[in-house]
């Protein structure tokens, strides 16, 4: 203890006092300072944490302290062993209870296991019965769940039975259908069980839903036709629930054609009823009876009416067999039936108005007219619709009461012009009665370009107005010119009569092979016109005698004497022409025509005189051929044309 307090500082814990040098190393308890020396404190935690513990309780550094400290470090020690050994006794007591009690239960969980084991022993028959009877219950289940499937699938609601079973007077509604479907489809499955080994099952089931599907079509069919008959009204009310009941009934031809031959019924009593009134009291206008004072309007606006009707009919019927497929002919037929009774009263107010001679022109166009409404109703009502449509076949019927009454007036018409025709004029014009003819077939030939529905039939029309008029005009204007005095007055007469017809003919179309005949005609007068004037002119000039046309040459015995008078003659109608102009070919109506005239007649002169020039020249008749012949060809050419 000595060296201890002799090297320990007097100053503070914290410093040490430096040791003599000459302290030798291998004292003992120089290395031990030595070692304490060398010690780093702050690097030892476990130092560190001593030496904060013995700050707790060495609160003064004295000599008295530090002797006892051991003392003291020895005695806090024990005081910690006592503190853990109370501790410690306390834990071991109730670790004692703990043992006793876990002892007590493991006494009671055997007691508890023998018990069990016993009433396992007598239970288990108990269990094994109850394996079974829950075996027994999983199958009835499931046989329960089969037996309510197989009864959803082949087996009717209460409320599917109420829906197919009400009276027919009840209305249709979707349960209805719903039902219905329901009874198809079972009877369709049901066809599957005959396949198995459940055939009674199958036939049974098949005979339930063929009894069922019985009432609920013969409800069907009584309440649908009870529908159509209602359907009587200028616009009826086609729901869909009569869409999908004709569409349902349609599997059954019988009941179909009922239902729909009904719908007809009603259809055609309220398309006749709303004729009449569209006749008698008008619809948004005037009745149609008023102007029964005019055939065309009149005529036309009940083949108006009647197209309306017949449109909006076609329209119900597509609306009412919409859900139909393949339906076109039953379409086409019951459209037939429907407008069926339009045609008594349309037929017989025609018939009445070919009764009072309304004209051939009227005539025409009502003829047309029907003609155009028989086309235009053909494809509304199908392509095979004429075949078995009264409507259409009434409307064939009228136009050709109207066609046989129009040629027979037209006949009549064109007879009276060619009787009253009166002989040509002085001035070689055209007969008032062609003038007439030509203004009825212009008449005729623009009205049917107003209504013409195809070019075969205005083609066929155009022949027979054609052949009806101008055919026998032109005869009679042939047989009218024969009574004239010179085939001069005949060609001239008959140019301005075969002008005027062509100029008619040429407006229109389907007319070349007249057109074409009529300017053979024309040319072949116009030939005759050209030839008698130029005779006129060589006869009058002196030309004549000396030209022989078939030899193209001057005759043997005309002398230089001869030709210096035709000269003379000649040579005033060079400075003259028009007074040698035929009085006739003045009186030619068409400029163009009278001017072709003229210039021919005058080239077939040129022609003649450069004959004559030519056959003197070669005879040597004319010296100085000033003296006789002045003008050369040329120069005659030039003059007159």
């Amino acid at each position: 203890m000595t060296s201890l307090e002799t090297l320990a500082p007097s100053g503070g814990v914290g410093t040490i006092k430096k040791i003599d040098s000459s302290v030798s190393t291998t004292n003992p308890l120089t290395r031990k300072v030595k070692k304490i020396l060398e010690t780093r404190l702050e690097d030892d935690k476990d130092m560190l944490e001593a030496l904060t513990a013995l700050g707790g309780f060495f609160t003064e550094n004295n000599l008295t302290n530090r002797r006892n400290l051991r003392t003291h470090i020895e005695h806090r020690s024990l005081a910690i062993n006592r503190d853990v050994i109370d501790s410690f006794s306390r834990v071991k007591e109730q670790v004692d209870t703990l043992s006793e009690n876990v002892d007590v239960i493991a006494r009671c969980c055997r007691a508890m296991r023998s018990r069990l084991e016993a009433t396992k022993r007598e239970t288990s028959e108990l269990i094994d019965k109850s394996s079974e009877l829950q075996k027994e219950t999983q199958t009835i289940e499931l046989r329960y769940k089969v037996v309510n499937e197989f009864l959803k699938k082949f087996q009717l609601s209460s409320e599917e039975v109420t829906a197919l079973k009400g009276g027919w007077d009840k209305p249709i509604c979707d349960e209805f259908f719903d039902a219905l479907d329901r009874v198809r489809s079972i009877h369709d499955d049901s066809k599957s069980l005959l396949r198995s080994n459940q055939q009674r099952a199958g036939l049974e089931l098949m005979s339930s839903m063929s009894t069922y599907q019985e009432e609920a079509f013969d409800k069907l069919y009584r309440w649908c036709a009870d529908q159509c008959r209602s359907m009587n009204r200028s616009s009826p009310d086609i729901s869909q629930t009569v869409c999908r009941s004709v569409y349902i009934l349609s599997s059954r031809p019988v009941m179909f054609q009922f239902v729909v031959n009904e719908f007809a019924t009603a259809r055609r009593n309220a398309v006749v009823r709303a004729f009449i009134d569209a006749l008698t009291r008008g619809g948004s206008g005037v009745p149609i009876e008023m102007h029964s004072h005019d055939p065309l309007r009149y005529i036309g606006d009940m083949a108006a009416a009647i197209h309306q009707l017949t449109a909006s009919e076609r329209d119900h019927l597509e609306q009412m067999l919409k859900q139909c497929p393949d339906m076109e002919e039953t379409k086409q037929l019951l459209l037939a039936d429907i407008t069926e009774g339009l045609c008594r009263p349309f037929k017989m107010r025609v018939e009445q108005i070919l009764l009072s001679d309304p004209g051939a022109v009227l005539l025409y166009k009502i003829s047309n007219l029907l003609h155009f409404y028989s086309i235009t109703l053909t494809g509304l009502a199908g392509a095979d619709g004429n075949h078995d449509n009264k409507l259409i076949f009434c409307l064939e019927e009228t136009r050709e009461l109207c066609g046989t009454a129009f040629r027979s007036t037209l006949s009549i018409h064109v007879g009276k012009l060619i009787e009253s025709m009166e002989p040509p004029l002085s001035n070689l014009a055209t007969p008032s009665s062609l003038d007439e003819s030509i203004a009825l077939v212009r008449e005729l030939l623009d009205s049917r370009d107003a209504t013409a529905p195809g070019e075969g039939s205005r083609c066929q029309d155009y022949e027979l107005v054609t052949a009806a008029v101008v055919t026998p005009m032109l005869r009679a204007c042939s047989e009218t010119a024969s009574g004239l005095a010179s085939n001069v007055d005949v060609a001239a007469f008959m140019v301005n009569c075969i002008h005027r017809i062509r100029g008619c003919l040429s407006l229109y179309q389907f007319m070349d092979s007249h057109i074409e005949m009529l300017t053979a005609s024309l040319e072949a007068h116009v030939d005759t016109l050209v030839n008698e004037q130029a005779v006129w002119v060589l006869q009058a000039t002196d030309m004549a005698p000396i030209y022989e046309p078939s030899s193209d040459r001057i005759s043997d015995d005309v002398t230089v004497e001869v030709l210096r008078a035709v000269w003379e003659k000649f040579s005033g109608f060079l400075s003259s022409p028009d007074r040698l102009f035929l009085r006739q070919v003045a009186m030619v109506t068409s400029v163009t025509i009278r001017d072709t005239v003229t210039s021919q007649a005058m080239s077939l002169v040129c022609s003649a005189y450069e004959s004559v020039y030519a056959r003197a020249r070669e005879r040597g008749y004319l010296g100085n051929e000033d003296s006789v012949l002045p003008y050369s060809p040329e120069r005659v050419r030039q003059l007159l044309l």
